[in-house]
């Protein structure tokens, strides 16, 4: 029987061996090796990306506390930051911000104004906001292409108060 939290224990510690090198390992048939690759490719139990060093680039991070007011509105809130490229990652929480949002910046005022985005969403309150710096280790920032005539929330940058303030570039997946 193939042995998948091996399988994923050695992915996470060496991503980047090879196919034969995992069948020797393991002791399974490349085919064997490739087939479960396809699989938890498509079932999303192994993500593949690529992306910018936040440490290299010397990126800022914060996380920060919202208090989203219903369960339909919190699902809203989390498609709209789930689309913005600054947002790392959203977590559900148990205390006060029943959302706690992962974001970086290229500096602090850039985080500032990416919070304030945040907090100008319908029926969002920030709770608390923890400026955490650059990274001690390596952190990927995930490359966004695609469809770049619009911003991923729908906001036009060039009339938000924070990009004609210049306390942010924009969100520079847009056009604008």
């Amino acid at each position: 029987e193939f042995d998948y939290k091996l399988f994923s224990f050695v992915l996470q510690d060496n991503p980047r061996i090879t196919v034969a090198g995992l069948s020797t390992l393991l002791g399974v048939s490349r085919p064997t090796i490739n087939k479960t690759l396809d699989e938890m490719l498509g079932q999303e139990k192994i993500l593949l990306s690529a992306g910018v060093n936040a440490k290299h680039q010397n990126c800022k991070l914060a996380n920060v506390g919202i208090s989203v007011s219903t369960p339909e509105q919190r699902s809203k809130v989390v498609d709209i930051l789930g689309k913005c490229p600054k947002i790392l990652n959203i977590y559900r929480t148990t205390d006060a911000a029943n959302l706690l949002v992962t974001l970086y910046g290229f500096d602090e005022q850039s985080i500032t104004s990416t919070i304030n985005c945040i907090g100008d969403l319908d029926q969002v309150e920030i709770k608390y906001s923890n400026y955490l710096g650059t990274p001690l280790k390596k952190l990927s920032i995930p490359i966004v292409t695609g469809d770049n005539s619009h911003t991923p929330c729908g906001k036009n940058c060039s009339k938000c108060m924070n990009h004609k303030n210049d306390w942010c570039s924009g969100c520079y997946t847009s056009l604008d």
